[in-house]
């Protein structure tokens, strides 16, 4: 049975070979081929952010579950090692998405610039950045080795617990701030093996 990424990769595969067979037949064919490139580029662009956006939410969830004040309840702490483990699921499956799609994925280096652009603003978010990259090794199976930063960061910007003497604006500038930092991590994530190891 097929499932929704396989006919999202057929569609892709249908609407190049389409524009393909035109710009055969069409003496315009570096136009026409651009056009092609481009529409691929959007839907994948449109399929990445939902991948981001997705991931972004689950590990959102996570640090929640672990800075909450019932961290130390039994069942918190099974629900935030089923709730990893999902996360690694989808941030591989990310990667594997990225992976599969490079040739699309030009504006994947500007996205990145941008989200590191927030972060520098914020030393306790870069430290966090820099631990995620040496500490952890870039894998987010070790996010446990920064869960005390995180509920460190999370005090200092006033998300939690939240600090309710804090401006609108500047509350909207720290949420960014966070929204960044886990966005740049899930970016960064290597996954353990292959994409076939994992399945052996």
């Amino acid at each position: 049975m097929m499932n929704s990424r396989d006919k999202k990769d057929r569609v892709k595969c249908e609407i190049a070979n389409i524009f393909m067979k035109i710009s055969c037949e069409n003496s315009n064919n570096d136009e026409l081929n651009e056009i092609a490139k481009q529409t691929i580029q959007e839907e994948t662009k449109g399929e990445f952010n939902n991948y981001l956006e997705l991931t972004t939410i689950w590990f959102q969830s996570i640090i929640g579950l672990k800075t909450s004040p019932s961290t130390g309840r039994s069942d918190n702490r099974k629900m935030a090692h089923v709730s990893l483990n999902k996360l690694l699921n989808k941030v591989n499956e990310f990667h594997d998405f990225i992976s599969a799609n490079e040739l699309y994925l030009e504006f994947l280096p500007q996205i990145k610039q941008r989200y590191v652009n927030i972060i520098t603003n914020c030393p306790e978010a870069e430290r966090i950045l820099d631990q995620f990259k040496n500490v952890a090794n870039r894998n987010l199976e070790k996010v446990n080795l920064l869960e005390s930063d995180f509920r460190l960061l999370l005090n200092h910007l006033g998300i939690f617990p939240e600090d309710r003497t804090m401006s609108d604006r500047e509350r909207h500038k720290n949420l960014k701030i966070m929204d960044s930092l886990i966005k740049m991590i899930i970016l960064l994530h290597k996954p353990i093996g292959s994409v076939y190891s994992r399945f052996q």
